[in-house]
C-alpha cells in the first residue's frame, strides 16, 4: 500500500460542479478508524422547549425544577450548546439578607455552571426582586443516550425568602464534531 500526502486537492479543468472522484466505479474507499467524515462544527439538531408554568422553592438546598429539555446526541464526540432564559422573582419575607441562586444541571445531578448568585439581595427590608436569568453553556456529555438539561434553584441558608421562576425557555443545539 502507498501513501499520498497532500495539503490541497483541486479539480482539473473548468467543471462547473467542481467534482473530485475518489476511487473507481464499484470500488471501495477506505476511511481510517476515527477519521472525521462529516459534521465539523455544524449544528446536527435543535430542540426547543418553553413553559409559562410557575415553579418555586423556599429550600436552602438546590432543588431541580420540573421544566427540562432533552436531546439525543448522534455521536459521543458531539457537544451540546444549551441556551436558557427565565424570569425570576425573589420574595424577601424577613429583615434578613435574602437572595436566590441558580445553576444549570445535566440529568438532574451533574452540575454544569452556577449562573445566578445573590438574586434579590436585600438588607434589613422585606421586598420583591424581579430578575431575568440567562445562561449559555457548551457541554460535552460524551453519550448517544437521551440527555436532559434544566436548572436547579435555592435560597440562601439564612433566609426566609421564596424563589419563583416563570416564563422559562431552553434551546439545545447538537454541535457535530
Amino acid at each position: 500500500m502507498s501513501t499520498l500526502k497532500v495539503s490541497t486537492i483541486s479539480p482539473l479543468g473548468t467543471d462547473a460542479t467542481k467534482t473530485i472522484t475518489l476511487g473507481e466505479s464499484g470500488g471501495t474507499l477506505g476511511i481510517a478508524s476515527g477519521a472525521k467524515t462529516s459534521g465539523f462544527g455544524k449544528v446536527g439538531q435543535v430542540v426547543y422547549s418553553s413553559t409559562s408554568t410557575d415553579e418555586s422553592s423556599t429550600s436552602a438546598t438546590y432543588a431541580n425544577l420540573t421544566f427540562t429539555a432533552s436531546i439525543t446526541p448522534t455521536s459521543t464526540s458531539s457537544k451540546v450548546l444549551i441556551v436558557y432564559s427565565g424570569f425570576a422573582n425573589i420574595y424577601a419575607r424577613s429583615n434578613n439578607t435574602d437572595y436566590g441562586m441558580a445553576k444549570l444541571v445535566r440529568g438532574g445531578s451533574t452540575d454544569l455552571v452556577q449562573f445566578a448568585d445573590q438574586l434579590g439581595y436585600y438588607g434589613n427590608t422585606t421586598a420583591e426582586s424581579n430578575n431575568i436569568m440567562n445562561v449559555s453553556y457548551l457541554d460535552s456529555p460524551s453519550t448517544t443516550s437521551a440527555t436532559t438539561f434544566g436548572i436547579a434553584i435555592r435560597v440562601n441558608s439564612d433566609s426566609q425568602c421564596a424563589f419563583k421562576v416563570r416564563d422559562q425557555q431552553i434551546t439545545l443545539l447538537e454541535i457535530l464534531d
